[in-house]
């Protein structure tokens, strides 16, 4: 199977994606901001990449592929819509995930084959595997971080990504300690 990633850029400025709880914001126009690419990106190109499957990522560029896979936020949504009526109306399969499509799944379903609420890697997992779920999957919180393999960052412009000013210019790339809200 053939598999892009996409994590959008906005056509102003970029976003960091690892902000307000994964929804993302936007930094001031003109201003040096973060700029981290979705650790579950990461995590659903390792898995897909071990099962032996081509993977593409992308933060616009449409790449013939059996499935797309589109990570959410809340400030490019409308964009990312848009990217999935294109790669629907070529033909393609469609599949959203991140904390936007969690929180308000019934906003993305009309444009996707799949919809993951919760943490992708369980869909990865099946999709790896050759089973397709459909329509909306509601995901389990992954209890075991070990037993997912160490995110792949080959297919990713790493050198593009930063955490200024905290790191300097980058390039730098994030890590998972744990996952949810350790209060609950």
């Amino acid at each position: 199977m053939k598999a892009t990633i996409f994590s959008l850029r906005p056509p102003k400025g970029l976003i960091d994606r690892s902000a307000a709880g994964g929804f993302s914001t936007r930094p001031v126009e003109g201003k040096k901001a973060a700029y981290l690419p979705s650790p579950y990106a990461g995590y659903i190109a390792a898995i897909l990449t071990n099962s032996g499957h081509t993977v593409r990522v992308s933060d616009a560029d449409l790449f013939p592929a059996d499935l797309s896979l589109i990570h959410t936020t809340a400030v490019c949504h409308r964009e990312e819509l848009d990217l999935a009526r294109r790669i629907r109306h070529s033909g393609g399969s469609v599949a959203f995930f991140g904390s936007m499509c969690s929180a308000i799944p019934d906003l993305f379903l009309k444009f996707a084959d799949l919809v993951i609420a919760g943490e992708p890697e369980e869909a990865a997992i099946q999709i790896a595997a050759g089973h397709m779920p459909s329509s909306l999957m509601r995901t389990a919180r992954i209890e075991n971080l070990d037993e997912l393999p160490f995110p792949s960052w080959e297919q990713f412009d790493v050198d593009s990504f930063s955490c200024y000013p905290s790191f300097g210019q980058g390039p730098v790339l994030p890590v998972l300690s744990s996952r949810g809200c350790p209060l609950s």
